[in-house]
């Protein structure tokens, strides 16, 4: 049996099959777009909007989060917003880490409290990628980085 979940996410729930439903949600996401309160919602803004406000994030990494949150609004424009999914989460140390799951393996943006930016990918055993770990900083091609982030 193949069951799908398709919990919160506002691009499954706008996939209905009724217009009456598809409707009430648009309505009902029109109305709280960019809302922190927002738990449907699970677009580049509320994430980073969250995160700004829920990690304590030094200002370098609030900086760093804003170049981010404009890459990704970028490529959410121009692909298929539902590869987006990504979490933020503060690690131990305080490094905001940004990570995103997807059939090959896991990436990660690491914003260290200073603002350097590492980005990381560790493929799933089975999975013919090589692990890899980069280092950024000075002149930090964004979009790109964020490409890369989310293939």
């Amino acid at each position: 049996m193949n069951k799908e979940v398709l919990g919160t996410n506002k691009y499954a729930l706008l996939s209905s099959q009724s217009q009456d439903i598809i409707d009430i949600y648009s309505d009902v996401f029109s109305s709280v777009e960019g809302s922190l309160t927002t738990v449907v919602d699970n677009d580049v803004e509320s994430i980073i909007n969250i995160a700004v406000n829920q990690l304590t994030p030094s200002n370098e990494q609030i900086l760093e989060l804003n170049k981010f949150r404009d890459a990704f609004n970028y490529i959410e424009s121009v692909i298929d917003p539902e590869k987006l999914n990504f979490t933020i989460t503060k690690a131990v140390d305080d490094e905001i880490c940004i990570n995103h799951i997807s059939k090959n393996g896991v990436s990660k943006i690491i914003i260290h409290e200073d603002g350097m930016i590492a980005q990381s990918f560790v493929a799933f055993n089975g999975v013919d990628k090589k692990d890899s770990i980069e280092f950024y900083e000075g002149n930090i091609q964004y979009q790109q980085l964020a490409y890369k982030f989310f293939l």
